[in-house]
């Protein structure tokens, strides 16, 4: 598998681009998160994070995945755009009304009043997205990454003065829904802006369109329930207080993982397509695709478990003691799911939609299973270590499904991770020591464990590179991209 390294530098170019300057903005998402940590107080998150739960499981019960299927149809045409924007509308409109009338009885299962009204104005946000152009979907489907970023951008920063500005004069939740609001209307007028494509109504190619997403739909159910099923636990077994903690450490343990992933997967996923019809080519791309996400994302993630406590006092407050505990365990479930979440793409581009759907169902229910033995046993800390065991049945069922279908083996797999793995457990084991050996003021023994962790983990992985790496190895591609910057600078 090593005759398509051209285009897996490329992609790794791409996403290496993205996941550089989307770090950027989240930077910016970081000081909103603590900026409103400050301004409002857990419950306040707690109700909204209560609300997103059931948008979310709406949006995924009429969600058919139509993007993937445009990104995956190479002789796409204006038919099947119109088409996709025209079921889109179709669907959104349908999440919006779902959402309203459902109201009153989500309300009632929360037995919080206030999700009500805080719900009707999401749904109206919902609405108005749906609207959405659909020409945007260009930008990641021929790889046009800077566009792409851009379009993002402009979304996020246009949110976070909104949602700021709406926090200092409201100073309650409703500064987070209509912040929320706002941002769905932004992206409407910013895809208009950025891509000069004009949709029109049609249903002329809805039989090619659906086809691809029958099994998407169950798809996205079975993901909605792993990804948002411990929200709604911990909501209906702790309240606003207890899920406004998890939320907002789960947000920030978020930061760590798919703020690699996700811009990582939409500049992978078009380029996977691309090499559908040369199956060796495409494997050696995917695992050189998750050994890069894995050098990167191990350390930030175990690196955060590490300094919570610091993180949480420094930056949120005394007020969010009680979400230390969570930040110092969830990071480590979102470093398993992060490095083996390009094993859906690799499914989804091979065109086994229908055993990925069957993949993520039992996924969830492991999950679920997982949840539920840990709060019996341990109560909220229970369930956290719940969440990292169905992280690692997720890696196995994942990897079980890209090594069936395509010519990825297990010793790919598992020959990816292994350097950034036991690096990463050397940085953890360096700052474990230090927490028990040093005893400094709280900013100081957050910049020693950052400096002190960042140059355990390198040198391990420098050093493990150079003994097994080979020159196949991707740290070889990154090596050789970093220079090739500085030689550009």
């Amino acid at each position: 598998m090593s005759n398509n390294r051209p285009l897996a530098g490329i992609l790794l170019g791409g996403a290496a681009w993205m996941m550089a300057m989307r770090w950027g903005i989240r930077l910016i998402g970081l000081v909103s998160t603590v900026i409103l940590a400050r301004l409002l107080v857990p419950e306040d998150f707690g109700v909204v994070a209560m609300a997103m739960v059931f948008v979310g499981l709406v949006n995924q019960l009429l969600d058919f995945g139509l993007e993937f299927g445009l990104i995956r149809n190479a002789n796409a045409e204006r038919k099947h755009y119109d088409t996709t924007w025209t079921v889109r509308l179709l669907q959104m409109g349908g999440i919006a009304l779902l959402l309203a009338a459902g109201s009153p009885f989500i309300a009632s299962i929360y037995d919080e009043p206030r999700l009500m009204p805080i719900i009707w104005v999401i749904a109206a946000g919902v609405f108005v997205r749906a609207w959405e152009n659909i020409g945007t979907i260009d930008f990641q489907k021929h790889l046009q990454f800077d566009r792409d970023f851009k379009f993002n951008v402009c979304i996020k920063l246009g949110g976070f003065l909104a949602t700021i500005g709406l926090a200092l004069y409201l100073r309650s939740y409703w500064a987070l829904v209509l912040g929320t609001a706002f941002n769905q209307c932004l992206a409407v007028g910013v895809s208009y802006v950025m891509s000069s494509y004009r949709p029109r109504f049609s249903l002329q190619a809805v039989g090619e369109v659906l086809s691809f997403s029958q099994w998407m739909l169950v798809r996205g159910l079975a993901n909605f329930s792993f990804r948002r099923g411990d929200d709604f636990i911990v909501g209906k077994l702790f309240g606003t207080l207890g899920l406004g903690h998890y939320s907002v450490a789960k947000s920030i343990s978020l930061m760590a993982a798919s703020e690699i992933v996700q811009p990582a997967s939409r500049a992978f996923f078009p380029g996977f397509s691309q090499l559908n019809a040369e199956p060796s080519r495409l494997a050696s791309a995917f695992v050189r695709a998750i050994a890069g996400i894995a050098i990167l994302v191990v350390p930030v993630g175990l690196g955060l478990s590490c300094v919570a406590p610091e993180v949480v006092r420094l930056l949120l407050g005394e007020k969010w003691l009680e979400a230390v505990p969570v930040l110092q365990l969830l990071p480590i479930a979102e470093v398993v799911i992060a490095v083996h979440a390009l094993a859906g793409n690799l499914v989804i581009v091979i065109g086994r939609v229908r055993l990925l759907a069957l993949v993520l169902w039992l996924r969830a229910i492991a999950m679920l299973a997982c949840l539920f033995v840990g709060y019996q046993i341990a109560s909220l800390p229970g369930i956290l270590y719940g969440m990292i065991a169905s992280a690692i049945f997720s890696f196995v069922f994942l990897n079980m499904a890209a090594t069936r279908v395509s010519e990825v083996g297990w010793a790919n797999i598992l020959g990816a991770l292994y350097r950034p793995v036991i690096s990463g457990l050397a940085m953890v084991a360096a700052l474990h020591w230090i927490d028990t050996a040093l005893s400094l003021a709280l900013v100081a023994m957050l910049l020693v464990k950052l400096v002190v962790g960042g140059l355990v983990y390198v040198s391990v992985l420098l050093l493990l590179w150079r003994t097994w790496g080979g020159a196949e190895a991707v740290e070889t591609e990154l090596l050789g991209m970093a220079r090739r910057k500085l030689k550009l600078s």
